[in-house]
């Protein structure tokens, strides 16, 4: 098995691809590496639509204006989610919180400099767990000798009102995948990333 960081380093965004189809059991390890992704309280926030029959493919092009990755691409994945699983897990915890004998006392718990807990819930948290599950399917596609390029650009209305998608799923991106049509480029680099260390103390 290859380390990550050989895929990591492989992924390039890809805009050509051969016209070749990618294999169903390739799709489903895909999304398999996504649901073996982290999820906040294992809540699987993360929903992917598979987009591979040429009418449907049609719609998707035409919603990302003709252009870029999506264009040539012979499978797209369309990354969304879930904005409403968080409702069941905000009751559960009210619940506990309002329980006489609960496991631990969540009214008692503070931070450094003593806030009260908050329970950080919402939209925000179904996309950050959603992304992890897209990122996963993203390197798995790279280690299976695919290419792929994420499209953020395209009219999400289009595409919702085509496959019938409820307003509480969230669109992320657009995932394009297939056999690159040539060999990808070593990458330049991205130069130095920085990372600061601020002091413990600022004013210090």
């Amino acid at each position: 098995m290859r380390p990550i960081i050989a895929a990591i380093q492989n992924r390039h965004s890809t805009r050509n691809f051969l016209a070749q189809p990618v294999e169903p059991e390739l799709i489903d390890t895909m999304i398999e590496a996504a649901r073996l992704a982290p999820a906040a309280c294992n809540l699987s926030h993360h929903r992917v639509l598979v987009i591979d029959q040429p009418e449907d493919l049609e719609v998707v092009r035409r919603a990302a204006y003709s252009m870029g990755a999506v264009a040539e691409a012979p499978l797209v994945l369309l990354h969304m989610a879930d904005t409403s699983l968080d409702e069941p897990f905000r009751a559960m915890m009210e619940a506990m919180a309002s329980d006489p004998n609960p496991a631990f006392d969540l009214s008692k718990l503070r931070s450094g400099r003593g806030a009260p807990f908050q329970l950080r819930v919402g939209r925000e948290w179904a996309l950050v767990n959603a992304a992890l599950c897209g990122e996963h399917m993203m390197l798995q596609a790279v280690e299976m000798g695919l290419s792929g390029c994420w499209v953020h650009h395209f009219a999400h209305d289009e595409v919702r009102e085509h496959f019938a998608i409820p307003a509480h799923i969230e669109f992320l991106a657009l995932m394009a995948i297939g056999y690159a049509a040539k060999p990808v480029p070593a990458s330049p680099g991205r130069g130095e990333l920085r990372y600061p260390r601020y002091p413990a103390n600022p004013a210090g």
